[in-house]
């Protein structure tokens, strides 16, 4: 029986132990804020907690690293390009292609800490950063969206090694009658876009790190 008791007496401490420790754990921890941005227009709020994890920042990390805070949005924009060509081959005068091209613009957003206005004279503490719109600077552009060419789809005449005559319907040219073929003599056909995603980002130095 005493033996038992024993072994009670220690799990109930092992259990206070544990709860406390995640207590202390958890109270460290940054609290994470609900990010609100308005992309749009540029504006909305990052939380200090939501900088803090994205980093793996302290407070006082956080309040050092402030002045070099920066935001910016990022949008990837996805286009479905269309080629066409003649292939010289008498099975299949003409060929049609498609594959995607990416084409990814980023701007700088303007933050500002936000002063945290129950703090006492002195402290340094702030809730996070107001976002109050899109610097005016060129954007980054990485990524280059082709033209839509010139395309007649007409009869071609041609003549072979032998001095044979050849017509051909369908044939793409461009407004000079000259075909186009394969290599970097394709004709852009179409280019439409698919899809549009976009990003705000923090970012400190080199490092770039996804908020929402």
């Amino acid at each position: 029986m005493v033996e038992n008791k024993s072994s009670k007496i220690v799990g109930r401490f092992s259990l206070w132990a544990i709860l406390g420790t995640a207590l202390v754990i958890a109270t460290t921890m940054p609290a994470m804020a609900a990010v609100t941005f308005d992309s749009t227009n540029g504006t909305g709020f990052v939380g200090k907690g939501d900088v803090q994890i994205a980093f793996g920042w302290n407070n006082k990390q956080l309040q050092d690293n402030a002045t070099g805070v920066a935001f910016s949005y990022k949008t990837v924009d996805t286009y479905n390009v269309t080629e066409v060509w003649a292939t010289g081959s008498e099975k299949s005068h003409t060929e049609f292609k498609s594959h995607e091209v990416n084409v990814t613009k980023t701007v700088s957003v303007n933050g500002a800490v936000n002063g945290d206005p129950r703090q006492m004279k002195g402290q340094n503490q702030f809730t996070g950063f107001n976002l109050t719109g899109y610097n005016n600077g060129i954007p980054v552009i990485d990524g280059t969206l082709p033209k839509v060419d010139y395309v007649n789809f007409g009869s071609y005449t041609w003549t072979d090694n032998k001095g044979d005559v050849y017509t051909t319907d369908n044939m793409p040219m461009d407004a000079n009658g000259n075909l186009y073929t394969e290599g970097n003599n394709k004709a852009v056909l179409s280019v439409e876009k698919v899809s549009s995603t976009g990003g705000l980002y923090v970012n400190f130095g080199s490092i770039t790190i996804l908020l929402q």
